[in-house]
């Protein structure tokens, strides 16, 4: 008997292994590499899912706030110490975070850029999503710049054993940001900025690269391009900036990084947030010569405004 029940194993395994050519390996209700780059759709899902490294990255959302903590404009209490210039192998933190954060965008960058042409779509509307993933890999190489200098750079999909290159220097990776960045302005639409990237977010982008890297008559005449075409401007409200009543269609906004309640929530605001809020253990506060720095209503200096001088409040 128990030889009869092996001899059944065995030929149900052997019908089994026969018939996987007949089988549908991946599942219909699941996304795989095999069944996915085929529609618009699967193009949209793609694109979504790059900018959502933005929304889940604090090098890239509402966390980047707490970078200020590494300047002379505010204290961080998290990062007191890396302010200092202590900084070890060990550290990790914002150290470590921003390079794998931003390596993590520039990956699903690379994915996108490798397989969008598979898709049969409108050519301009192709070229718009290539325009945004190049800007975000701009975004991201850029950041990693900033902070590191010369970085590995990576422009395609890599294997893990790819993935072993030497460090590329710094003026090679600005190149690089600022190839895409020329390409994402020819593919952006040139339109007011409504979640995503378009060509003001673009030229805006390359002006500050142009700008950190000294590159001043350059960066002079990006900028001016912006101005010229009059889609974005200075705000009228300078608070607006940090409402989010007042950020929708604010013409100052250039970008930035969007959450949408129920489906892409923020999981807390700057008032919200027990790190950011003032408290006697505040986790960054702005130092009083960053404060001083701002006008009054007036427009005069804090230290000349008459109705702050008598003791009035501005």
């Amino acid at each position: 008997m128990r030889k009869i029940i092996y001899l059944s194993i065995i030929t149900c395994l052997l019908t089994i292994l026969s018939c996987s050519d007949f089988l549908e390996l991946n599942p219909n209700d699941q996304l795989f590499r095999e069944n996915f780059w085929q529609t618009e759709k699967d193009a949209q899902l793609a694109l979504t899912g790059v900018y959502n490294q933005l929304r889940n990255a604090p090098s890239y959302n509402h966390g980047r706030i707490l970078w200020d903590g590494l300047s002379d404009a505010a204290y961080s209490r998290l990062y007191n110490t890396i302010a200092r210039g202590v900084i070890e192998s060990t550290t990790g933190s914002i150290v470590s975070g921003i390079y794998s954060e931003s390596y993590v965008l520039i990956g699903r960058c690379n994915n996108f850029l490798a397989n969008i042409d598979r898709v049969e779509i409108d050519v301009d509307e192709k070229n718009k999503y290539k325009g945004e993933v190049l800007f975000l890999r701009a975004l991201a190489y850029f950041t990693l710049t900033e902070f590191y200098g010369g970085v590995p750079l990576y422009t395609a999909p890599v294997t893990m054993e790819e993935a072993k290159v030497k460090q590329s220097a710094k003026e090679q990776v600005i190149q690089q940001v600022l190839t895409d960045l020329d390409q994402a302005i020819s593919y952006l639409p040139d339109t007011a900025y409504r979640g995503h990237a378009v060509k003001g977010s673009a030229l805006a982008l390359k002006a500050q690269v142009l700008m950190h890297n000294e590159q001043w008559p350059e960066a002079a005449k990006t900028a001016t391009l912006i101005i010229e075409k009059g889609i974005f401007r200075l705000s009228d409200n300078y608070p607006d900036l940090f409402l989010s009543e007042g950020q929708i269609n604010n013409p100052e906004i250039l970008f930035s990084v969007r959450f949408l309640n129920p489906d892409a929530p923020c999981n807390t605001s700057i008032d919200q947030n027990p790190d950011l809020i003032a408290a006697h253990d505040l986790t960054i506060e702005p130092i009083q010569e960053y404060i001083d720095i701002f006008e009054c209503i007036d427009g005069l200096p804090w230290n000349e405004s008459p109705p702050l001088q008598s003791g009035g409040y501005v």
